[in-house]
C-alpha cells in the first residue's frame, strides 16, 4: 500500500477548480487478493476474492459498464450471512442499476447486498450493472466481502479512471501532444507496471530529467495529466525495465493557447453569456458549458463549436432563470483541455418598454421620415403608423435591435408608402431600418390599408408602439396594449429656389472625400472659409474649370429619389436614375440673348458623369456639383467665353405632383411641362485668366510677395514662378504656391531674393492652373516708395508720411545710379535719387531735400 500511495497522481486542468480537480484525478492503488478465515462453528473457512484484469479500471467517459468479480468461500454453519459492501461504489457517483450473484437476482439496499450462506458455493460469481453517467471521481474503489460469524473481511479494488482520445501502449513510438492534453498510458502485457516519465535536455547533450513517476495499480493503464510538462520539449515515458535512452515513447509538446475571456461580467436572466475564446487549433472543435457556483454544469447550457480559421470563436450561452454567479468552461474537443472564464453575474431582467424618442415627428410629403423607438429589456418591438379607420392607411411594422444599443430608427418612405398594389416596389422599399444590424420590416405591404390611390397626404398620422408582437400582418394586440403614443406630422412638399456656388476641383475633392454624412459639415467649412463663394458665373478653359455647385432648395425628394435608384446607391446614382427616368428633370442650356443668330441654343447632356450630388435632407437641400470641362452636349457644342447658361431643375413625376390620371403619360409623369414644378438660376461662362502687376517691383529681402488676380474660384491655386533676367547675377527660379481669395486676388509671399541686388530683372509666371496667366516683367529696386497720406504729389516719404531727407548724400551731391528701362537693359545710368523715378521726380525730390535743409538752418 505504501508504494502504491506513493504513485498515486491528481489529474487537473486547467481550470483548477475543485470540480474539474476531482474529476481529471487519478487514484492508483493495487489489487490485492485478500486471504482471509471465515469462522464456523468448528473451523475457520479459507477464502479470498479478485476482479479480472480487464476491469479493474473503468473508464468513467463512458455512460456504463458491467464488472465481474468473484470471491471464495467455505461453509461452516447455515445460519451464516454474507454481505458485500459496494457502498463506496455509490460514493462516488456511480448507480447499480442491477445486480446478480451465481446467475441469481439480488437487492442492493443502502450499499449492501446480503447472501444466505446456504445460497453461497465454492466460488461465487458477482455481476454489477454500472450507470456511469454521474461518475464524479476518479479514484480507487473497494468492494468489501464479510461474513457474519467471523466478522472477518475479503476487498476486491478496482479503480474509477477517465480514458483520454490519445493513448500510448508500451512500445509505441510517442507523438505531438498540447499541453495539458490528458493521455492515457496502457501496458503492453496487461500488467501492473510503474512508469517513469523523462524530460530530455537537448542542450546537455541529451540527457534525461526525471519530470514525474506514475503507477498502472490497480489496472493496466492510467491517465496522465500533462498540464505540468513544459511547451515546446521532448519526454520519454518509460515502462518497468525500460531506461530513459531505451525508451520508445517520445512526446512532443506545443502550447495549445487556450483561452476564454467574458464579453460583461453582468448580464440579465433575458440575455446571453458571451464569451471571446482563442486556441491554437484553427478550425478545432470546442464545447461550451456554463458551470454554477458549486462547479456543476447547468442543464441546458452546452453548446459546440469550432474556432475559426484565427483560432478564434465567440460563444453565446442563454442566461439561466435562476440569479447568481456562473462561470463558462471551454473545453477543447480533441484534447480535453478545458478553462474557466472569471464570475458572470446573472441578475433578474427588468420589465420590457418601448417608446418613440420624440413627442413628434415632422417632414414633407415624398420624403422619408425617420421614427426612432427606444427599445428597454427587449430588443423587439412593433410600430403602427396609422389608423386605417381613420386615415384609409395603416403600417403595421416589426422592429429589432441588432446592435443591441436600445434603439432603433424606422426609415419611412412617404413617397411608396400606399404603393403595393399593382407596383414593382416592395415592403422592404417602403420600411427598412436605419443602420446594417437593426431590421423593421412592413408587415401587412400585401393588405389594403396599404392601397391608396395617391401620394399619402399631408396630415397627422398616430404612432403607437408595443412590446407585443405583430401576428401575421395583424396589429391588434399590439394596438391593445399601446406602451407609448407620437405622431407622425407630414407637410406639404415644394420646390422653392436655386442658388449658384463655385469652388476649386480641390475643395470639391475634399467634400466629396468624407462619409456621406459629414459632407454637409464639409460644405459648411468650405463656406466659412471662402473654398465655396456664391456666384454668377464660372471659368474654364481646355485644360479644367471651376466647379459650379446648384444649389437647390426641394422638399419630399428624398422618397422618389431612393425609389430610383438601387439598393446602397449614392444620392448622386440615385438623382441620375431618377433623370433617365424623366422624374426629375435637369437642363443646362443656353440663354436666347447668347445664342447667335440662326443657332440653336447648346444643351448640355446633363445625364453625363459630370453631376455629383451632397445632400442635406435635414434642410432639405441638394447640393448638384457641375464640372463644365467633363461635360458633354446634346449636340455639338462646347463653352465659350461670354456664353450664359440657364440651369433648371423640374420635378414632373405625376404622384409627387399630385396631378389627375388624364395629366400623366403612361410611365405616371406629367404630361405637359407646364405642370412641372421648377427652379433655375442663369450663369456665364468666362475664358479663365489671371494677370501679375507689370511691371512687378520688388526689394532684394528674403521675404517678398508676388501679387496678382485671376477670375476663377477662390480656394483655386495657382504656382507663381519668377524667373531671372538674362543679365541677373546670381541667376534665380523660384516657385511659391498662392490661393485665390474670394474677391479675386492671390498673393505669393516667401520668395528670398536677398543674393540680389537694385537692378536685377525677372519675370513672373502663373502655372498649375487650367487659367491663362499673362506674363509679367519684374525689377528689383532700392525700395517701393508710397505716396504720402492726403497728397498726390509723388514726394518721397516715410512711414509716417514726414517727406524723406535721403534723397542725396549729406553733400547734397545726386547719386548716379543704374536703372532698368522697363525692358530689361540696365546699362544705361540715370542721374536720380531713386531707382526707377522719371527726371521730373528727381527734380521734386531734390526741391524736397532742400526746403528740409532750410527748415534745418
Amino acid at each position: 500500500m505504501e508504494v502504491a500511495n506513493r504513485n498515486q497522481t491528481i489529474m487537473t486542468n486547467t481550470t483548477n477548480k475543485a470540480r474539474a480537480l476531482v474529476l481529471a484525478a487519478l487514484m492508483v492503488f493495487s489489487v490485492f487478493a485478500g486471504s482471509v478465515a471465515f469462522a464456523g462453528s468448528a473451523a475457520a473457512a479459507a477464502g479470498n476474492g479478485q476482479i479480472a484484469i480487464d476491469q479493474r479500471a473503468i473508464d468513467i467517459g463512458q455512460e456504463s459498464d458491467t464488472q465481474t468479480f468473484s470471491f471464495d468461500y467455505e461453509q461452516e454453519s447455515g445460519d451464516e450471512t454474507i454481505t458485500i459492501d459496494v457502498s463506496e461504489t455509490l460514493d462516488n457517483g456511480v448507480e447499480i442499476t442491477s445486480a446478480s450473484v451465481n446467475g441469481e437476482p439480488v437487492e442492493v439496499d443502502n450499499g449492501e447486498i446480503t447472501l444466505d450462506a446456504s445460497d453461497a458455493q465454492a466460488t461465487n460469481d458477482v455481476v454489477l450493472d454500472l450507470d456511469l453517467s454521474d461518475a464524479s471521481t476518479d479514484s480507487r474503489v473497494t468492494h468489501v466481502i464479510s461474513d457474519s460469524e467471523s466478522g472477518e473481511e475479503i476487498e476486491v479494488q478496482y479503480k474509477l479512471f477517465e480514458a483520454s482520445d490519445t493513448s500510448f501502449t508500451d512500445g509505441d513510438s510517442g507523438g505531438t501532444i498540447q499541453v495539458g492534453e490528458p493521455v492515457t498510458l496502457v501496458t503492453s502485457d496487461g500488467s501492473e507496471q510503474g512508469i517513469e516519465i523523462f524530460r530530455v535536455d537537448d542542450s546537455n547533450d541529451g540527457d534525461y530529467t526525471p519530470v514525474d513517476t506514475l503507477h498502472t495499480a490497480p489496472g493496466d493503464r492510467i491517465t496522465y495529466d500533462t498540464s505540468d510538462l513544459e511547451a515546446g520539449e521532448d519526454y520519454k515515458i518509460a515502462f518497468d525495465g525500460e531506461s530513459a535512452s531505451s525508451a520508445t515513447i517520445t512526446l512532443q509538446t506545443r502550447d495549445l493557447g487556450l483561452s476564454a475571456e467574458l464579453v460583461d461580467n453582468t448580464v440579465q436572466t433575458d440575455e446571453s453569456v458571451e464569451v471571446s475564446a482563442e486556441s491554437n487549433d484553427p478550425q478545432g472543435a470546442y464545447t461550451a458549458v456554463l458551470l454554477d457556483s458549486d462547479g456543476d454544469e447547468v442543464d441546458g447550457t452546452e453548446v459546440t463549436g469550432t474556432f475559426t480559421g484565427s483560432g478564434d470563436a465567440d460563444i453565446a450561452i442563454d442566461a439561466p432563470e435562476t440569479t447568481g454567479n456562473y462561470t463558462v468552461e471551454v473545453t477543447h474537443d480533441d484534447t480535453g483541455v478545458s478553462v474557466e472564464t472569471d464570475e458572470v453575474q446573472v441578475e433578474e431582467a427588468g420589465d420590457e418598454d418601448i417608446a418613440v424618442a420624440n413627442d413628434s415627428v415632422t417632414d414633407q410629403q415624398g420624403d422619408i421620415a425617420a421614427i426612432t423607438v427606444e427599445l428597454d429589456e427587449t430588443d423587439t418591438g412593433s410600430v403602427v403608423i396609422g389608423d386605417y379607420e381613420d386615415d384609409s392607411y395603416q403600417a403595421n411594422i416589426s422592429v429589432e435591435d441588432g446592435d443591441d444599443d436600445g434603439e432603433v430608427t424606422v426609415l419611412f418612405n412617404t413617397y411608396l408608402a400606399g404603393m403595393s398594389t399593382g407596383s414593382d416596389y416592395s415592403a422592404s422599399d417602403v420600411v427598412s431600418a436605419e443602420g446594417d444590424d437593426d431590421t423593421a420590416t412592413l408587415e401587412n405591404f400585401d393588405s389594403e390599408q396599404q392601397d391608396l390611390d395617391d401620394l399619402l397626404d399631408s396630415g397627422e398620422y398616430d404612432i403607437s408602439v408595443s412590446t407585443s408582437p405583430i401576428t401575421e400582418g395583424d396589429a391588434s394586440t399590439a394596438l391593445n396594449n399601446e406602451d407609448d403614443l407620437s405622431t407622425l406630422i407630414l407637410e406639404e412638399r415644394s420646390t422653392d429656389e436655386m442658388n449658384l456656388w463655385r469652388a476649386s476641383s480641390d475643395t470639391i475633392e475634399e467634400i466629396q472625400d468624407e462619409d456621406a454624412e459629414d459632407q454637409v459639415s464639409a460644405v459648411d467649412d468650405a463656406v466659412s472659409n471662402d473654398g465655396l463663394t456664391e456666384t454668377d458665373m464660372v471659368a474654364g478653359s481646355d485644360d479644367g474649370a471651376d466647379q459650379l455647385v446648384f444649389q437647390t432648395s426641394a422638399s419630399g425628394l428624398e422618397g422618389l429619389l431612393d425609389a430610383a435608384g438601387a439598393d446602397g446607391d449614392s444620392v448622386s446614382e440615385q438623382l441620375a436614375a431618377a433623370t433617365s427616368s424623366g422624374q426629375v428633370a435637369l437642363s443646362i442650356e443656353q440663354t436666347e440673348a447668347t445664342t447667335g443668330n440662326n443657332q440653336d441654343p447648346k444643351e448640355v447632356d446633363v445625364t453625363s458623369d459630370s453631376l455629383s450630388v451632397v445632400s442635406d435632407s435635414d434642410e432639405n437641400v441638394y447640393y448638384i456639383v457641375f464640372d463644365p470641362s467633363a461635360a458633354s452636349f446634346v449636340e455639338d457644342g462646347e463653352f465659350e467665353d461670354g456664353d450664359a447658361y440657364e440651369a433648371e431643375l423640374s420635378i414632373a413625376d405625376g404622384r409627387l405632383l399630385e396631378l389627375d390620371d388624364e395629366d400623366v403619360d403612361g410611365d405616371g409623369l406629367a404630361s405637359s411641362s407646364d405642370d412641372y414644378d421648377s427652379v433655375n438660376a442663369t450663369f456665364d461662362y468666362e475664358a479663365a485668366e489671371g494677370s501679375f502687376d507689370d511691371p512687378t517691383n520688388v526689394t532684394a529681402s528674403e521675404n517678398v510677395s508676388i501679387e496678382g488676380e485671376t477670375n476663377i474660384a477662390p480656394g483655386s491655386e495657382v504656382n507663381v514662378r519668377i524667373r531671372s533676367g538674362d543679365n541677373t547675377e546670381p541667376r534665380f527660379i523660384e516657385t511659391i504656391t498662392a490661393t485665390v481669395q474670394a474677391d479675386g486676388t492671390l498673393e505669393a509671399t516667401g520668395f528670398d531674393l536677398s543674393d540680389n541686388a537694385a537692378g536685377d530683372t525677372f519675370t513672373v509666371t502663373g502655372t498649375g492652373t487650367f487659367a491663362a496667366f499673362e506674363e509679367a516683367d519684374g525689377n528689383i529696386v532700392e525700395s517701393v516708395g508710397t505716396s504720402t497720406p492726403g497728397t498726390d504729389d509723388g514726394t518721397p516719404t516715410t512711414d509716417d508720411g514726414t517727406p524723406t531727407d535721403t534723397a542725396t548724400p549729406d553733400d547734397g551731391t545726386p547719386t548716379d545710379t543704374a536703372t532698368p528701362d522697363g525692358n530689361g537693359d540696365d546699362s544705361t545710368p540715370t542721374e536720380t535719387t531713386t531707382p526707377g523715378f522719371t527726371a521730373v521726380l528727381a527734380l521734386i525730390a531734390l526741391i524736397g531735400a532742400a526746403l528740409v535743409a532750410v527748415r534745418r538752418d
